[in-house]
């Protein structure tokens, strides 16, 4: 068999998917696009779908069956896009107890979730996943739409939900809802002390608002068309990765009575200068870490595409992750250091 659009299998404890594919006329896994599923999917079945079916296959339905343990489990659809890059629609059966939040990272397209009417924990609308009573969102089917109106009943969400919607301009709160607020089409807790999720396809700089005390992990995370932030006087908590994959930043401007943290040139540090914390993506030329500076993260720098050099001083003693960055090319480090060298534009443990 060469062109298979529509297959069905039925898995028992000796049949396992690859077997089954088999059994059913299938050589070629990558020529099947929609898989209906009966019986039981184990680890080892998904496994099979993310490596071998994940590139091509377009409808998963399993309405029919159950899969071990009643869990689909973080991760399930792949870690990457490239686990299940096609993926576009998934039927989720009655039997499912437990599904993780990131089960879903690895659907480069957004996938329309459908839930089975007699699932007990479970329920989907307009291809959102969301848990029974609706007080959580798991899993947000992207349309392409501009705004978003969280509903009134939404009492969970986690920072990474709305990741990859990349048109979404505006996360509207439900004035009725108990937990979230929102401002200028930025999620935010219900008294605005804690920014939540910008949306990605907000452009432009982006001044935090004076409420704000805490910006939670991911919140800026993949918003590539904003080009600065203003973070103001009232912010005391930046939880790691908040700005991460900010590829059109070219500033973060702390305000001068920040009492946590400050800013130079357009760099992100403590306000004691001794730690860096973030540095812009689109940040051009070459850089030279200040000598106050005694540890910063590598992974800071991976996405500075026009960073040509980057100088580090005698007084770091500490880089996490020097070993795994991609940007800058070329790295030189002071000849005085006493725990890193540079060789060829390369960092080095003398």
């Amino acid at each position: 068999m060469t062109d298979n659009t529509k297959i069905s299998v039925t898995l028992t404890p000796e049949l396992r998917l690859e077997q089954a594919l088999r059994e059913a006329g299938v050589e070629d896994p990558t020529t099947v696009s929609e898989l209906i599923v009966v019986g039981t999917l184990t680890e080892n079945d998904f496994e099979y779908i993310r490596e071998k079916m994940g590139k091509s296959m377009l409808d998963l339905d399993m309405s029919d069956a159950s899969v071990e343990n009643n869990t689909i489990k973080s991760f399930t659809f792949g870690s990457y896009p490239s686990h299940c890059a096609s993926l576009t629609s998934v039927t989720i059966p009655a039997s499912i107890t437990e599904i993780a939040h990131n089960a879903f990272c690895g659907c480069c397209r957004p996938a329309y979730i459908t839930v089975h009417p007699d699932n007990q924990f479970y329920t989907s609308e307009n291809g959102s996943l969301f848990n029974k009573d609706k007080t959580k969102i798991i899993f947000f089917f992207d349309e392409g739409q501009e705004e978003y109106v969280i509903p009134e009943t939404i009492t969970e969400i986690t920072s990474d939900i709305f990741y990859k919607c990349k048109k979404l301009k505006l996360l509207t709160v439900h004035p009725d809802n108990p937990v979230y607020s929102s401002e200028n089409g930025v999620l935010f807790n219900k008294d605005k002390t804690e920014l939540i999720r910008c949306p990605e396809g907000r452009q432009g700089e982006y001044v935090i608002p004076d409420s704000v005390k805490k910006i939670r992990t991911y919140a800026f995370s993949n918003c590539k068309g904003l080009t600065s932030f203003i973070i103001p006087a009232s912010v005391t908590k930046i939880e790691i990765f908040a700005f991460s994959m900010c590829h059109s930043i070219t500033a973060m401007i702390v305000m001068p009575n920040n009492s946590v943290y400050s800013s130079e040139n357009g760099v992100l540090f403590y306000k004691s200068m001794t730690e860096l914390l973030a540095f812009p993506p689109a940040k051009q030329g070459d850089y030279v870490i200040p000598v106050s500076i005694t540890e910063f993260n590598m992974s800071f720098f991976m996405s500075c595409v026009g960073l040509t050099s980057l100088f580090i001083p005698q007084t770091v003693t500490k880089i996490v992750g020097f070993n795994h960055f991609i940007y800058p090319k070329n790295i030189i480090v002071h000849p005085d250091n006493p725990v890193y060298k540079s060789e060829n534009g390369k960092i080095e443990l003398k």
